[in-house]
């Protein structure tokens, strides 16, 4: 049709002035704007199929998600009844261990109170049986021999216990375990197995300072997510038992930083757990420590001293010094560094050899806990205890390797329960006697093992009372237990930074940080107690702060540090 129309007007039969086009092209016009104004349903309608598809898929999922939750609950219920049972059958057996060995201590006291009763009663019965012999006068003969060989048997039977040596004591204790608490099923796009906590608080902190970690959330793709359930917890567990939660102290997406403050040094745990459990790595080992405040810094020098070795203090401020070469063994020194006097004669200086009260080229001192002085007399074989005079009051030790055999005694230290720790040179030994010098235990053996060792020269304790044992010929520092159970070492040969070349003595100030005397690097070396390297002072010279081959090293209570070196004087640190 070529009728023109009106595009305005084209449904009505009135034109009324408008622009005029051809029917075909007002059609084409029209059809155009209608599918313009459809364009967006036509997006809309597409996303809406999208969207219908995915939460389709997603609904298909969760079906399987759950089945997954159910299996991995199954999972770890299982487990914990294996745990339970296991747990159960150590418990019983340790029953059963207890029961054995109080029943058996119990009854060897019990056969071994009845022999000495039955020969006590024998042996009553013999004299009463006697007494009306001969007419009485048996009781004559018998008067001297009965009353001292009574002492002597009531002495004897005295020293058992008549007590019974074991309680039937044996108890079970056990806190309700809250199973109404256990595990946690969470709506949450956080996947346990993706996230992971990240920072230097999770390895090593320093007392009353502020630590730092930090916990990355991630899905299941391994991008970062953010929740508004309180799903991050950590807590801090002392060496004492004491636990503490860590602060929350900033949220943003994907990422919980958190802050501790540990109270006391050592070795803590640090659990960090998300949803309820523990992410990757938790439990953490947390080696917490104080801070280093020694500096180095040169005091004094105390001098004269011919060959000095050990130092040692008494509780009144004095500081006694080991001469291994001089006319004197001991020099003793006040508070300000000024020579008193010099006690104990040298055998090597009147030719006499092994008489008590002298010394022969003596090593290692200490002060007992009555404030006697104990002499480690190394070519005598022998630890000797002398009064704060000089006069010697006791010796303990001949050459050998028994209980209370020596071969070269170096270093001793008296711990703070009153026991004498020695090291045994070239026995490659500790020993360890009581306070009146009778034998307790021995540990370590000649080797490069763990726990053995090759000519230990010095020893000292740290707070918890392990034993830190200068092992020269394997060229590391071995901690042990009080009981001599070993634990770790640490160092290696080397004259880097961390390494030996002869650890010739040992001390731990209060905060537990380990001195390390190297007489062939000649420096003193200083290490946290788990053997971490923290610095070292000193070189080779015959200036202050310098050192000509440190053989020993002490500190004391002000955290003075002494070395002890081969010219022939002892220098002071702070």
């Amino acid at each position: 049709c070529r009728m023109e129309v009106c595009v305005e007007c084209r449904s009505s039969e009135l034109h009324r002035g408008h622009p005029c086009k051809r029917t075909m092209e007002a059609v084409h016009e029209s059809k155009d704007q209608v599918l313009s104004s459809l364009a967006p349903l036509r997006q809309l309608q597409g996303n809406l199929e999208v969207a219908v598809r995915r939460v389709g898929s997603r609904s298909s999922r969760v079906p399987q998600q759950a089945l997954e939750v159910r299996e991995e609950v199954g999972m770890v219920f299982r487990r914990l009844e294996r745990d339970l049972l296991r747990r159960r059958d150590q418990l019983l057996c340790e029953v059963g261990e207890m029961e054995k060995g109080k029943q058996a201590a119990l009854e060897g006291q019990r056969k071994l109170l009845e022999q000495y009763h039955f020969q006590l009663s024998s042996y009553l019965d013999m004299v009463y049986g006697s007494l009306d012999k001969d007419g009485g006068r048996m009781a004559l003969k018998l008067r001297e021999m009965v009353s001292k060989h009574s002492q002597q048997l009531e002495r004897e039977y005295r020293s058992l216990s008549m007590e019974p040596s074991q309680e039937a004591n044996i108890s079970f204790m056990c806190s309700e375990p809250a199973f109404s608490e256990l595990g946690h099923v969470f709506v949450t796009s956080v996947s346990l197995q993706h996230s992971y906590a990240e920072g230097a608080g999770l390895e090593s902190a320093q007392v009353h300072s502020s630590a730092f970690f930090e916990v990355r959330l991630m899905d299941k793709e391994g991008k970062p997510c953010s929740e508004q359930l309180p799903v991050v917890s950590a807590q801090l567990t002392a060496p004492t038992g004491a636990s503490e939660p860590a602060t929350v102290l900033e949220e943003e997406r994907g990422c919980v930083r958190m802050r501790y403050t540990p109270e006391v040094s050592g070795h803590h745990q640090l659990s960090v757990k998300l949803l309820g459990c523990d992410v990757r790595g938790s439990p953490f080992k947390v080696e917490v420590t104080h801070v280093l405040t020694f500096k180095g810094n040169y005091i004094r020098t105390l001098r004269p001293v011919t060959g000095p070795w050990g130092v040692a203090f008494t509780d009144d401020g004095m500081t006694l010094v080991v001469e291994n070469k001089g006319w004197k063994c001991l020099s003793i020194f006040d508070s300000h560094g000024r020579k008193q006097k010099a006690i104990i004669d040298s055998m090597t200086s009147l030719n006499v050899f092994g008489t008590e009260g002298l010394c022969c080229r003596p090593r290692g001192v200490a002060v007992d806990l009555s404030g006697n002085i104990l002499i480690a007399d190394s070519d005598c074989n022998r630890i000797q205890r002398f009064t704060k005079e000089g006069m010697c009051i006791g010796v303990v030790g001949s050459k050998g390797s028994g209980p209370r055999q020596f071969l070269s005694p170096v270093g001793l230290r008296v711990s703070p329960s009153g026991e004498v720790y020695v090291c045994d040179r070239f026995n490659h030994r500790i020993q360890v006697l009581s306070c009146e010098l009778s034998f307790l235990r021995e540990f370590g053996s000649h080797g490069s093992g763990s726990g053995q060792l090759q000519n230990p020269w010095d020893l000292a304790f740290d707070s918890h009372g392990n034993v830190y044992v200068a092992d020269v010929g394997n060229y590391r520092i071995q901690v042990f237990t009080p009981k001599g159970k070993w634990l770790r070492f640490f160092g290696s040969e080397g004259s880097k930074e961390g390494y030996f070349a002869h650890v010739s003595g040992v001390c731990i100030d209060r905060n537990d940080y380990v001195y390390v005397s190297d007489r062939n690097n000649n420096r003193v070396s200083i290490f946290s107690s788990e053997g971490k390297y923290c610095t070292a002072f000193g070189s080779y010279g015959y200036k202050d702060r310098q050192f000509v081959q440190p053989v020993a090293i002490s500190i004391d209570d002000q955290g003075q540090v002494y070395v002890s070196d081969y010219d022939d004087r002892v220098q002071v640190f702070q």
